[in-house]
């Protein structure tokens, strides 16, 4: 077990210990999770715990990482079971025609579609399992006037099993954090166009890894 996940699962029961803590005299006036079936919500998931990876996108080529914030909607099919779809989008740019040797841009989009199980609430806490497949595809253009222009340009593909946990601190809205376990491929290409030359184009080496994937917080709210 790696160091980050020790200290994530650590992390997962100091917080819910204290909140059950601070809410045992008064269990009545708990915040429940709301995992019945009907039910929806808004996801809005951020980086925070690890790098996003697929679950938010990370679209990497040999120029940068761009992390994607993502974000969706869950809805409860049945009662503690819920189908889930999130989308992210990017872009960056800097320098300029004018004044700057160099210019860049990236831009990144995604897509991830999952399916939640949730175990028994403990008091506001809602834990949860499930798998996922997700889908990015990125690109970069970098441009260095006295030698030329590169353009990248890839794609990646995830699928994995998840865990994770909603804390209701309030009536319809939670904050969480989940960890992917599963299979990622990256696979891309750059062209590259010298100053006053035709473009080459050349295929990068792609990437595979199995293991945990990403890390993420979120925040849900139900409509």
């Amino acid at each position: 077990m790696s160091r980050t996940l020790i200290k994530f699962v650590v992390s997962l029961f100091v917080i819910t210990a204290l909140v059950n803590a601070s809410y045992a005299q008064d269990e009545a006036n708990m915040p429940r999770p709301n995992t019945k079936a009907g039910s929806a919500a808004w996801m809005f998931e951020f980086g925070g715990l690890a790098t996003m990876g697929l679950n938010g996108f990370n679209i990497e080529n040999n120029f940068s990482s761009m992390p994607v914030v993502a974000a969706g909607w869950k809805w409860y099919f049945a009662d503690d079971m819920a189908l889930r779809a999130l989308l992210g989008f990017a872009t960056a740019s800097s320098g300029s025609d004018s004044l700057a040797p160099f210019k860049s841009s990236s831009t990144a989009f995604g897509i991830a579609v999952g399916v939640e199980l949730h175990t028994h609430a403990v008091y506001s806490t809602s834990p949860y399992f499930g798998a996922q497949i997700s889908f990015g595809t990125g690109s970069n253009d970098l441009t260095n006037k006295s030698v030329g222009e590169t353009k990248t340009s890839g794609t990646a593909f995830g699928i994995g099993v998840l865990a994770g946990f909603d804390w209701y601190f309030t009536r319809g809205i939670a904050v969480g954090g989940e960890y992917m376990l599963g299979f990622t491929t990256k696979s891309g290409s750059t062209t590259f166009t010298p100053k006053g030359g035709s473009a080459t184009t050349t295929d990068d080496p792609s990437a595979t890894n199995l293991g945990i994937s990403s890390g993420s917080v979120h925040v849900i709210v139900h409509f």
